[in-house]
């Protein structure tokens, strides 16, 4: 196992349809979500709906996606799609700022920012403010933009080497 997502899907195949993540009344009202339990099966089927719809899209391994979408569990379900890719993801916090967005923008170097409906708008004007070449989609959408430009090369690799 080399990744969080490798172990997420040997743990579903095994688990199947037991309870994965369970989503409180309370906390379905307050983000407007279905309240009920999640199965590892069903959780795995939407961790891979989405790691073929960014692997389509051309993400891979050196990019960054913003996530601005609270404490849902689609925030778990993307972040896992994206760890198999070996994509960093920048999670964005939803009371940011204008000012805050465009410093996250800036210094981040996100190449996709995945963001709640109601806070699309202002993170399309702060990627506009920065110049940035950040796409900016609906969390939701069925497929992403592709990256504007490559994986940056990482700038902090090193190898050790044991003899």
């Amino acid at each position: 196992m080399n990744t969080v997502y490798e172990r997420f899907c040997l743990t579903a195949q095994r688990r199947g349809e037991a309870d994965f993540l369970h989503v409180e009344h309370v906390t379905a009202a307050s983000y407007g979500i279905e309240a009920g339990t999640l199965s590892w099966a069903s959780a795995a089927a939407q961790v891979q709906e989405l790691h073929q719809a960014y692997l389509a899209a051309g993400y891979g391994h050196g990019h960054r996606v913003g996530l601005l979408m609270e404490n849902r569990p689609a925030f778990l379900l993307h972040w896992m799609a994206l760890n198999g890719l070996g994509v960093s993801v920048v999670p964005i916090n939803v009371e940011m700022r204008a000012a805050e967005l465009e410093y996250l923008i800036e210094h981040s170097e996100i190449a996709l920012a995945v963001v709640l409906p109601s806070r699309v708008d202002a993170m399309r004007a702060a990627v506009a403010a920065t110049g940035a070449s950040t796409r900016v989609v609906e969390m939701g959408a069925g497929s992403f933009a592709p990256p504007a430009c490559a994986a940056p090369l990482a700038r902090y690799d090193f190898w050790v080497v044991l003899e």
